[in-house]
């Protein structure tokens, strides 16, 4: 886990209530959590207010429900999800959940507000024959400071086909579903360290009959990621190049630390990865612009090293290079709304790794 603001609050045993700051005058109780469902939180708090909460065992939101906790702390230990399979015919949208703290939220484990995904029709699944997806539920934490140690998830569930004629047999996608927002607002700081990643992925339309592309249902809309805090910091987490990125960044000023593989110019650079003028790219960072606007990243490295810095839109078209035999680059760029790639390239041809930062300006 991720130091950046520190370790997690001590707690007592599963199931330890006691009062919270205010505890000599009714306070709200402080709680450890062992798990279950939200109604089983909620005999503990009918309002579902508290102290320090602790999150220990996993938490079951009810789909399609809104959630609504206000605490002094939060850590959650143990996922928060709906507690049941994606492809179970429920058919309801993530459940969407709001905390609010007066002081630190620590994410250690997942929270997980997906949509469910849709089923195509079938024989063999009747009375569970929903082609569509469900959107996924939204999720807003305002608090001191945020530690984002475990992935926060809203993303829609994907969408499967339908029968749309019977002779000959042909299937048509259904339409993807939409993304629920993420929004994260910190009076202090912000952490998004090792293991924390967001998501806020649409999802996806369902493949027609032999995958024609005219017969995929469209996808949907990805949802709207809004992270506000004096400072922000984050480390890297995707897949140094051939692996897809493991998080979306907000463009809003923040700092990343990241850090080079060992594999430019490796075997492990096979089709589906990405070059720049031959050389293998490693770091792509998923980026999300709100609005149209120039949006300007600076790279720092060590002074001995050769990074390159490139922007880019969703089809890897590069819209601004950097490419100084130096580690101090700058891109710019002016754009609409929407997703973009930043990436960077360590031009070397010696099995070691450099750290860098980003910074969005």
């Amino acid at each position: 886990m991720s130091e950046g603001l520190g370790g997690s609050p001590s707690g007592g045993a599963a199931g330890d209530t006691t009062q919270g700051t205010g505890g000599a005058s009714g306070g709200p109780p402080d709680i450890v959590f062992p798990g279950g469902t939200i109604d089983d939180l909620r005999a503990l708090s009918p309002t579902l207010e508290f102290g320090d909460l602790t999150i220990a065992g996993e938490l079951y939101l009810n789909p399609g429900e809104d959630v609504a906790l206000v605490v002094e702390s939060l850590t959650v230990d143990a996922r928060i999800w709906p507690g049941h399979d994606f492809y179970d015919c429920i058919y309801l949208p993530g459940p969407s959940l709001s905390i609010t703290a007066t002081g630190a939220v620590l994410i250690n484990a997942a929270i997980d507000l997906g949509g469910d995904h849709g089923n195509t029709e079938s024989v063999l699944n009747p009375g569970c024959e929903e082609c569509w997806g469900t959107d996924g539920g939204d999720l807003e934490i305002s608090a001191d400071t945020i530690g984002v140690y475990g992935g926060l998830l809203t993303w829609g569930g994907a969408s499967s086909m339908r029968v749309i004629q019977e002779s000959p047999l042909e299937y048509g996608g259904c339409d993807g579903p939409d993304g629920g927002d993420l929004k994260l607002t910190a009076t202090s700081a912000i952490d998004i360290g090792y293991g924390g990643a967001l998501y806020i992925t649409e999802g996806r339309g369902g493949q027609g009959s032999n995958g024609d592309p005219a017969l995929r249902g469209a996808d949907g809309q990805p949802g709207a990621l809004d992270v506000s805090a004096p400072s922000i910091t984050a480390v890297e987490v995707e897949g140094n190049g051939y692996a897809p990125p493991g998080s979306q960044f907000p463009y809003t000023p923040m700092v990343i630390s990241g850090s080079t593989g060992v594999n430019d110019d490796s075997p492990v650079a096979t089709a589906g990865v990405v070059y720049y003028d031959t050389d293998f790219i490693e770091d792509i960072y998923e980026i999300v612009v709100p609005t149209d606007q120039t949006i300007t990243v600076m790279l720092e490295g060590p002074s001995d090293a050769d990074l390159d810095l490139l922007l880019a839109d969703q089809d890897i078209n590069f819209l601004a290079v950097d490419g100084n035999a130096t580690a101090s680059e700058m891109v710019s760029a002016a754009v609409t709304a929407g997703h973009y790639y930043v990436l960077v390239s360590y031009r070397s041809s010696v099995a070691d790794s450099v750290g860098y930062t980003l910074t969005f300006l």
